[in-house]
């Protein structure tokens, strides 16, 4: 049992560390820039409405367009990133569940790619071009 919580505490020690690469607050700021009205989707929404494990994330922002076209990005620092997909797929899922056809498509012609240890999803009108300056900032 000692051991166990010893390579827990040793893979959140390593998590952490990767998870100051960036600067979360500044991050979304330049990058809420780059779209209208983005909403974040809290902790608790995407545990209780849409099902998704946060405990598979050793960070994360989920954020959200209030208005049409819909806008959509994701970042997560992965505990384990295949689990980390799988929350990360609960949370399109339940979207396109309850929305129209336009906008089921334009959440299957989502972005996904992965830099560092970070996973990046986006929806939106220039996705390789958002990831790139998502990309740019974690950098930095």
């Amino acid at each position: 049992m000692k051991i166990r919580y010893l390579i827990i505490l040793f893979i959140f020690f390593l998590v952490g560390c990767s998870s100051i690469n960036i600067k979360k607050d500044k991050f979304v700021k330049e990058i809420d820039a780059k779209f209208n009205d983005m909403l974040e989707i809290s902790e608790q929404e995407l545990t209780n409405y849409y099902g998704i494990n946060t405990n598979e994330f050793a960070d994360f922002v989920f954020k959200i367009s209030k208005n049409e076209p819909l806008n959509i990005y994701v970042l997560v620092l992965p505990i384990s990133k295949k689990n980390a997909k799988k929350e990360i797929n609960k949370f399109f899922d339940r979207l396109t569940s309850i929305s129209s056809k336009n906008i089921q498509k334009r959440i299957k012609d989502k972005y996904y790619n992965t830099y560092d240890d970070y996973l990046f999803y986006i929806v939106s009108d220039n996705n390789k071009s958002i990831y790139k300056e998502m990309k740019e900032f974690i950098k930095k």
